[in-house]
């Protein structure tokens, strides 16, 4: 009794840690601000509402086709970010350099540009205002900014986008104008201008010396305005989890 007593008088005397945590005000209120922090941050964290897109368009001016995987991040209704992959004839960003070989050519610089068959990844933060969603961060591996104009009209999703990025490869930066258009539930299809201030060329590929040769499409790289056109399926988290409901019923069904 006397030890139980001896604590309760330090506690009341403030001495000890115990007794500061008990008698303190600025530490109960520093607790408190500490746990709605955390509060504040697994919220925002299990928040998060998710959309998933899948995305194909074709070049008419290469003749080839782009793949694209997209997931948006929402923290807030009105911000979001964008992480998207694209595979397409462009391979990874080029690498140009400038080389003097008299050997080679006297009396001219040569230009080499080396282009690698890799995927090209996007990593943006967007903020909504209204109408109108501006993003800026690393569009297709280099940096970018896009604005995105988003209207609904019976009861069908119309999208129009605008994408300035690339501004080292040719004369003028690559600008992109995509428009979307929803046809059916989770399903758009797109068309849109690329490279719309570039005028179009064409690169010669070197193929070396391997025997196995370069893929057909790397025997040129065309770059510069081209028109596209593709389609795309576009899924929210709850989408997602219905699909795959339903998918597992269906398995476990079969297996029975």
């Amino acid at each position: 009794i006397e030890n139980t007593t001896s604590i309760t008088d330090k506690i009341d005397d403030d001495k000890g840690t115990l007794g500061r945590l008990v008698n303190d005000p600025t530490i109960a209120d520093n607790v408190e601000a500490i746990t709605d922090d955390a509060r504040g941050f697994l919220g925002t964290l299990f928040g998060l509402k998710a959309y998933v897109g899948l995305r194909s368009e074709w070049n008419f001016g290469a003749a080839l086709a782009r793949h694209y995987v997209t997931i948006e991040l929402h923290t807030r209704p009105d911000k979001y970010y964008l992480i998207e992959l694209e595979k397409g004839p462009r391979g990874n960003y080029p690498v140009v350099t400038l080389n003097f070989d008299p050997t080679v050519d006297p009396n001219n610089w040569i230009r080499k540009t080396v282009i690698e068959d890799k995927v090209r990844f996007t990593f943006q933060f967007a903020k909504r205002f209204g109408w109108a969603t501006l993003r800026y961060g690393i569009k297709e591996s280099t940096g970018g900014i896009g604005i995105d104009a988003n209207k609904t009209w019976l009861s069908h999703r119309f999208g129009l986008s605008l994408d300035l990025f690339d501004a080292t490869f040719d004369q003028l930066p690559r600008v992109k104008l995509t428009a979307a258009i929803e046809l059916f539930r989770n399903i758009y299809i797109v068309g849109g201008i690329d490279e719309i201030f570039n005028n179009p060329d064409t690169l010669t590929i070197v193929k070396g010396t391997d025997p196995s040769g370069v893929p057909i499409q790397f025997d040129t790289f065309q770059f510069g305005r081209d028109y596209f056109a593709g389609a795309m399926l576009k899924f929210s988290d709850e989408d997602l989890a219905a699909l795959l409901t339903v998918a597992g019923s269906a398995v476990s069904s079969a297996a029975q």
